[in-house]
C-alpha cells in the first residue's frame, strides 16, 4: 500500500511534466484524493501497464507514476523500490509477450501458412484438369502442377465440384457429371507414387528409393530490385556482423549457398550463443521467413520432435531455426545420434503425427540459438555445428524500432535475396569442418556430465587396457568428490562409447575369481583385445594392483578406492 505523504511538497515539473506521454496519462485519471488504499493500488498498477504500453524507458515511466502519486498526495519516494520492480516485471511480460507474437508471425510466414486462398472458386475443364493435376496414388491426394498444391480427394472433390463436364448418359440423354469424378476416371490422367521434395529438381521426378513422385519443390518468384539494394540490405549485413563478429562473412556464405544452391546440404549448422536477450536475432530470423517464405521450419520445438519423432513441420524446409534451445545435460545425450542425422542425412522419412508417411530429399540447414553455454550436446570430435558466442548488450529501443519497421519494406527483403544471390561462394566450402572455436569448447565443456570427464580419465590414464564395469562404479561412486551418484546403465554406456571405451565380446561377461561374474570394457588397442579369449582379460586386468591404477587416474592418495571396496565388489585386491 502506498502511504500519504506527510506533507505534499511542491512538485517538479520538469519531472511531472516531463514528456507528452506523462501529460496524456496524468490528465486522463480522475484523480480525486477519497479513494481507499486498495483503490489507489489498483490504479496505480493499471497506470504501470497503460505506461509499459506506451515506452519501455524505465525512467519516463517513473515520472510518470510520480507526477500521478503527488497529485494524489502520496508518498512515492517510499515505495520507489517496489514500483521500479513492478515496471521492470510489466516490461518483462510485454516483451515475452512481443517476441512470442514475432515468433508466430515468423513460423506462419516459414511454412507458407499465411497465404489466404483465393475465395472465388476456379472453373477448370476436363482438359485443364487432365494437363494439370496428378494423382498420387499411395497418399490419394492430388497434386496441381500450377499452384505446387497437395489435396487430398474430398478436398478436390469440393473445390471443384462446380466444375462439369458433359457426357451422354445410358438413357441417351446428356448430363454433367462433376470435372472431379470425370478427371479421376480418365485413362489419360497422369499419376505417380508418391510425393517428395527435391530443390532444383522437375515437377515430376523419383524420391530417394527410386519411385515416381511429383516434386513439391518450387522456386520462389521474386521481383526485381531497386538500383540500391546494396544500401538496403545493408542493415542486414552491419546487423549480422554485430552478431557474429569475425565469424559474419563465413555466416553470410552459408546463407548465400542456401540461395544459390538450395539442394545442397552443407555438412554443418549454426549454433549462436548469446550473453543476454533482445539483442534482435528473432529480427533476423523473421528476415530468414521473408527470404524463402513456405521453406523455412521457424521457432521449430527441437526437443519436443526429437521426443515424439513427429517431424512433419521439416518437410519442405530450406531452413530449421530453433529458438532458445537449451539441449545440454546428461539427460539429452540421448538425442546426440538423431540430432546427427538430422543435420546430414541424405534423405528424411517425414512422419506427420496424422496422415500418411513420405520420403523427401533432406536439404535442410539449422540455426539455433541460445542463451545457454549449455546449449547442446556435443563432444571434441563434433563436426556438425559452427558454435559462435555474442557478448553485445542490446542497443537502443529506436534502433530495433527502424530494424522492424524494414520487415514491412518488400523492397528491402528483395535487396536482401539480391545480396545472398550476387555474393561470392566461390571459396565456400559446404563439406568443411567447423574450427573448434572457444565457444565450441566451452559448449563442449559445460555438455560434459561427471561420469563423462571420468570415462575421459579413465580413458586417458587407466594404466591397463582392461577395465571392469566394478571398478568403474567404485570410481564413480568412492570419494572423489565430483563423481557421487550412481548413474542409470545406459547412461554409463554412452559415456563409456563416447570415450572411446567399448564392451568386450557380446555381453561383456566375465568370471573372475570366487566365481564372480563382471562386465569387462576394453578402453584402448581394440583390435587386440576384443578377440582375445576369457583368460587373457583376466590377466590384463590383473596387471597393476588398485594402488597403482587409483594413483594413475586421480594421482591423489585421498582419492583411492579401499581395498575393502574392492573386495566386496568381488575384485582381485593385490597388494604391492
Amino acid at each position: 500500500m502506498i502511504p500519504k505523504k506527510e506533507s505534499a511538497g511542491s512538485l517538479d515539473t520538469t519531472t511531472a511534466d516531463s514528456n507528452n506521454a506523462t501529460d496524456i496519462i496524468a490528465n486522463d485519471l480522475s484523480l480525486v484524493k477519497d479513494r481507499t488504499s486498495e483503490q489507489i493500488d489498483r490504479e496505480v498498477s493499471e497506470l504501470i501497464s497503460e505506461a509499459c504500453n506506451l515506452t519501455q524507458d524505465v525512467e519516463q515511466i517513473v515520472s510518470i507514476l510520480r507526477a500521478h502519486c503527488f497529485k494524489l498526495g502520496l508518498d512515492f519516494d517510499h515505495v520507489e523500490p517496489e514500483i521500479r520492480a513492478a515496471i521492470k516485471n510489466e516490461l518483462a511480460v510485454l516483451v515475452r509477450a512481443r517476441r512470442a507474437e514475432q515468433r508466430e508471425i515468423a513460423r506462419a510466414i516459414g511454412s507458407g501458412q499465411d497465404a489466404k486462398r483465393p475465395t472465388v472458386v476456379e472453373r477448370i475443364t476436363l482438359a485443364d484438369a487432365i494437363t494439370r493435376f496428378v494423382l498420387i496414388k499411395s497418399m490419394r491426394s492430388v497434386y496441381s502442377m500450377k499452384t505446387g498444391a497437395v489435396y487430398g480427394l474430398a478436398e478436390f472433390n469440393d473445390i471443384y465440384v462446380g466444375s462439369t463436364h458433359p457426357v451422354i448418359g445410358g438413357n441417351g440423354r446428356l448430363k454433367r457429371v462433376p470435372v472431379p469424378v470425370m478427371w479421376l476416371k480418365s485413362l489419360e490422367r497422369m499419376d505417380v507414387e508418391t510425393v517428395t521434395w527435391a530443390p532444383g529438381r522437375g515437377q515430376v521426378t523419383r524420391d530417394p528409393e527410386g519411385n515416381g513422385a511429383v516434386n513439391t519443390w518450387r522456386a520462389h518468384c521474386r521481383i526485381a530490385p531497386q538500383q540500391d539494394w546494396k544500401d538496403r540490405s545493408a542493415v542486414f549485413v552491419d546487423h549480422i556482423f554485430w552478431l557474429f563478429g569475425e565469424y559474419a562473412d563465413k555466416f553470410l556464405d552459408w546463407l548465400a549457398h542456401i540461395q544459390q544452391h538450395p539442394g545442397q546440404l552443407p555438412n554443418f549448422g549454426w549454433v549462436h550463443i548469446a550473453l543476454s536477450h533482445g539483442l534482435g536475432r528473432n529480427w533476423v530470423a523473421s528476415v530468414l521467413v521473408r527470404l524463402w517464405p513456405g521453406n523455412v521450419a521457424a521457432s521449430l520445438d527441437l526437443g519436443q520432435m526429437l521426443e515424439t519423432g513427429f517431424n512433419a513441420r521439416l518437410s519442405r524446409a530450406l531452413l530449421a531455426i530453433v529458438d532458445e534451445i537449451n539441449e545440454g545435460g546428461t539427460v539429452e545425450w540421448r538425442h546426440a545420434n538423431a540430432l546427427r542425422q538430422l543435420i546430414t542425412a541424405d534423405r528424411r522419412l517425414i512422419n506427420p503425427k496424422y496422415g500418411r508417411q513420405h520420403i523427401e530429399f533432406n536439404a535442410c540447414r539449422w540455426l539455433m540459438f541460445s542463451n545457454h553455454t549449455g546449449a547442446l550436446p556435443l563432444d571434441e570430435k563434433d563436426r556438425r555445428f559452427f558454435v559462435v558466442a555474442c557478448e553485445q548488450t542490446p542497443k537502443s529501443e529506436e534502433y530495433y524500432t527502424k530494424l522492424y519497421a524494414n520487415l514491412e519494406d518488400r523492397d528491402f527483403i528483395t535487396s536482401v535475396v539480391e545480396f545472398l544471390a550476387k555474393r561470392d561462394v566461390s571459396t565456400f566450402n559446404p563439406g568443411a569442418r567447423p574450427p573448434m572455436t572457444e565457444a565450441k569448447m566451452a559448449l563442449v565443456n559445460a555438455s560434459k556430465s561427471e561420469i563423462d570427464i571420468l570415462a575421459g580419465m579413465i580413458a586417458r590414464l587407466w594404466p591397463v587396457d582392461v577395465i571392469y564395469l566394478d571398478e568403474i562404479n567404485l570410481l564413480n561412486e568412492g570419494d572423489a568428490p565430483a563423481y557421487g551418484a550412481r548413474v542409470s546403465g545406459k547412461h554409463m554406456a554412452y559415456a563409456l562409447g563416447r570415450a572411446g571405451i567399448k564392451r568386450w565380446g557380446e555381453t561383456g561377461q566375465i568370471r573372475g575369481p570366487g566365481n564372480a561374474t563382471h562386465r569387462a570394457y576394453i578402453i584402448r588397442n581394440h583390435s587386440s583385445w576384443m578377440p582375445a579369449i576369457p583368460a587373457d582379460i583376466r590377466q590384463e586386468q590383473q596387471r597393476c594392483t588398485k594402488v597403482e591404477k587409483d594413483a594413475a587416474v586421480f594421482r591423489d592418495p585421498d582419492l583411492v578406492v579401499t581395498n575393502s571396496q574392492f573386495a566386496t565388489a568381488g575384485l582381485p585386491v593385490v597388494e604391492t
